[in-house]
């Protein structure tokens, strides 16, 4: 019985390990100036904190190509393929779980040329609709706070996030006064209870 019990609870907490998805994801299309795809063009995905080429990689016949499991950093992406100038995205920054589009637009060049574009600071995420707010670690380290709670960030991460809390948010299930520690945070105007 032990034995069974013992397997139930290794086969469930791997289910659990596996949904923790602790990488990001590239993807984009690679397109001439008229905006037609380039076939089987080269695309190279460098992780700019280590400086190390993670990905090189070839787009299809529609000219998409994708980079899976992207550990978290900044990275820059560069197409190049005959008779176009080599186009390159910098200041690309993968948060866990990210699922970025970044598309690249080559210049016809009959010598050799490159065009760099640098990333915007925000990125919008085309592959989901869902709302969400993204803390940096320097924002985390630097904002300041009196007891390094994550509650005390919720209320500032996003947009449309309102919380009855008191200044000091304490840890744990009760309060110093012995009340219900229960912090109510309504997300778009949801009741607490439909947060996830």
């Amino acid at each position: 019985m032990r034995a069974a019990c013992s397997l139930l609870l290794i086969i469930s907490f791997s289910a659990v390990l596996l949904a923790q998805n602790v990488n990001g994801t590239i993807r984009g299309i690679v397109t001439d100036p008229s905006g037609s795809a380039i076939p089987n063009a080269t695309v190279t995905v460098t992780n700019t904190d280590k400086n190390a080429v993670v990905r090189t990689i070839h787009t299809g016949p529609d000219g998409a190509y994708v980079a899976p499991l992207l550990a978290v950093g900044h990275y820059s992406v560069s197409a190049d393929a005959p008779g176009f100038a080599k186009a390159t995205v910098t200041n690309i920054m993968v948060n866990a779980n990210d699922q970025l589009t970044v598309d690249l637009s080559a210049a016809v060049a009959s010598t050799a040329t490159s065009v760099d574009v640098e990333a915007a600071s925000v990125q919008v995420n085309l592959e989901s609709p869902t709302a969400a707010g993204l803390f940096t670690t320097t924002q985390i380290t630097e904002l300041p706070t009196n007891n390094r709670n994550y509650e005390q960030f919720v209320g500032i991460a996003a947009p449309g996030i309102s919380a009855g809390t008191a200044d000091q948010i304490y840890v744990g299930a009760t309060s110093p006064s012995g009340l219900s520690n229960q912090i109510n945070f309504s997300i778009n105007r949801n009741r607490p209870t439909q947060n996830n």
